[in-house]
């Protein structure tokens, strides 16, 4: 929010279909699911996403959001080692996003999937912070880099006070843990200019950019060099 660059990019999964057109994963998750593929989607947005990071200035970081599910996969870790040294990319420009209710867990696998990505030098964040069902003990135990402050608060917090003291508490709460905070769905300059004087390093929205292919991805990058 401070310098106006580029610091990360985050992979959304979308189905190009022959006849319906591009389609978002609310029009096609299910079947998915319901045809057995969840697994193999999933190996094919971290591919891609690692993929996008070889290209990408190293400056860039990638998000890629998954579930519980890819989370219990024991070769999860495996997988993910592989595609980053066959890529040649370092562990640190991977995020692995993950919502609150991912957290809950109570047979440990989870929370064991994320220590062995930890170890290997991937970056953890919890998406959509402040919605979930999480307590502050999984905070602690778990090895998160980043909070992403979910964006219902994000967009009220100009006219609602409420909104205001939850968003300043999470900037704190995560300051005081040593850990990043991304502010979601920030859409006007007064939001930015907020965020950055509450000290959230990151933001994430429409005022920055909207979706976009990888090639034109570059282009936005290369002109807020530019331009700040």
């Amino acid at each position: 929010l401070r310098t106006g660059l580029v610091r990360s990019a985050e992979v959304l999964v979308r189905w190009n279909h022959p006849d319906r057109g591009l389609l978002f994963p609310a029009d096609f998750l299910d079947l998915v699911l319901v045809a057995g593929l969840d697994a193999q989607l999933v190996e094919q947005v971290l591919a891609a996403g690692i993929d996008a990071a070889a290209v990408l200035p190293p400056e860039v970081s990638v998000a890629v959001n998954v579930s519980a599910a890819d989370l219990r996969r024991p070769d999860l870790p495996d997988l993910v080692g592989e595609l980053l040294h066959g890529r040649g990319v370092a562990p640190t420009r991977l995020e692995v996003e993950l919502t609150e209710s991912e957290l809950i867990d109570g047979s440990g696998i989870v929370a064991g999937t994320l220590g062995a990505l930890n170890d290997l030098g991937v970056q953890i964040a919890i998406d959509d912070f402040g919605t979930g069902y999480s307590s502050f003990a999984r905070l602690r135990e778990l090895p998160l880099d980043r909070l992403k402050i979910d964006r219902r608060f994000v967009g009220g917090m100009i006219d609602h006070e409420r909104d205001d003291v939850i968003v300043r508490s999470m900037i704190d709460l995560a300051e005081n843990m040593g850990l990043r905070t991304t502010a979601e769905g920030v859409e006007t300059e007064a939001q930015r200019e907020l965020l950055e004087a509450l000290g959230c390093e990151d933001g994430q929205g429409y005022l920055f950019g909207r979706a976009q292919p990888l090639p034109d991805l570059h282009h936005t990058i290369e002109q807020r060099r530019l331009t700040t």
